[in-house]
């Protein structure tokens, strides 16, 4: 029975890992971390009990080791989910420690301006408590990590660097309708990755 429930999982993770690495797929990639981000919260969460200090605190670590891995130019090889797994692993434990000895609030890789205004775009900011504006912002932060190129490339333009649409079509090559469309594309994807990595990094 354990047999069957294992398989199957360990047969997607594989298959996710495979997609990445040989093919460069990103939406293979962002499915290997949606696996890969409660087992490494509950890892830290078991074997950091001294450490980690509140359910909040798991979850900054497991993102800033998710963001330095895709922030690092050229990633290893893995010959398979459970090597990617312990280079995730490490990662995250090396930052851990870091925190303890440093003392110092994780990084965050946007403004608070512009966050406001994807969040505003994406009509989740009403009713917030600040402390909610905060977690919104952090999520924002990773989940625009995960975004395809393109789609990162229109938002920072638009809510970043605050272009018109006229702007944004000179700096892409587009007319300005065109820049329209592929924004609002963009925050589609860009809410449904919110909403399925939302309840992850909670």
């Amino acid at each position: 029975m354990r047999d069957s429930n294992v398989q199957p999982h360990h047969d997607e993770r594989l298959e996710l890992l495979r997609r990445w690495q040989e093919q460069g797929e990103e939406e293979a990639l962002d499915g290997l971390l949606r696996l890969e981000m409660p087992e490494l919260k509950s890892r830290l969460r078991g074997k950091g009990r001294t450490i980690v200090t509140s359910p909040g605190s798991v979850s900054d670590v497991a993102q800033e080791a998710v963001l330095r891995i895709l922030q690092v130019g050229e990633l290893p090889r893995f010959a398979s989910p459970k090597a990617f797994s312990a280079y995730l692993w490490r990662t995250a434990w090396r930052l851990l420690l870091d925190r303890l000895r440093l003392r110092r609030a994780p990084p965050v890789s946007i403004d608070s301006g512009s966050s406001e205004r994807v969040i505003r775009a994406l009509e989740k900011s009403r009713g917030e408590s600040p402390a909610e504006r905060d977690e919104a912002q952090t999520q924002i932060a990773f989940v625009l990590t995960l975004m395809p190129p393109p789609d990162r490339r229109i938002l920072e333009l638009r809510y970043f660097r605050e272009m018109s649409f006229r702007q944004i079509g000179v700096e892409l090559g587009l007319d300005p309708d065109t820049a329209r469309g592929r924004l609002s594309r963009a925050k589609l994807r860009l809410a449904k990755k919110l909403k399925e990595w939302r309840q992850i990094l909670s």
